[in-house]
């Protein structure tokens, strides 16, 4: 005895964020018994209750990260710094320079999402044997 079987089988699922998954199945078989014809019922039953058990959720990973690079050349006289950091919302760093007419660059920054962000700059520089300072 040869039966002859089409089974299509449509399914979307709405899961708690704006996603949509869309299960599409068409299955096209024949079958020598009925004993055949159950056991592939099952299987596609047992498919259709995997897909509408499964349950999605997003991953928000913690941002992070640190950056930190300088330069210390005696030969050429360039020396600078930075450095910057992340945990979360809150971003820190800071800077400095030395030029070569002796003035000294430093800088710092720091920002959240609660509070904002400020930064701070300061350059000082040896004039005459004279200390000049000056702050933003």
């Amino acid at each position: 005895m040869l039966i002859e079987f089409g089974i299509a089988a449509g399914l979307s699922v709405a899961v708690s964020t704006v996603r949509v998954s869309t299960l599409m199945m068409s299955v096209h078989f024949r079958m020598m018994s009925m004993a055949n014809a159950l056991h592939i019922a099952l299987i596609f039953s047992v498919a259709v209750a995997a897909a509408l058990a499964y349950e999605h959720e997003d991953y928000h990973s913690h941002p992070s990260y640190k950056f930190e690079y300088g330069v210390k050349d005696p030969h050429t006289g360039d020396h600078k710094s930075q450095w910057e950091h992340r945990d979360g919302d809150v971003v820190k760093g800071s800077y400095t320079l030395e030029e070569a007419d002796g003035t000294h660059l430093y800088g710092h920054h720091e920002g959240g999402h609660s509070y904002g962000g400020h930064g701070h700059g300061k350059a000082s520089s040896y004039a005459n044997g004279n200390l000049y300072q000056h702050h933003h």
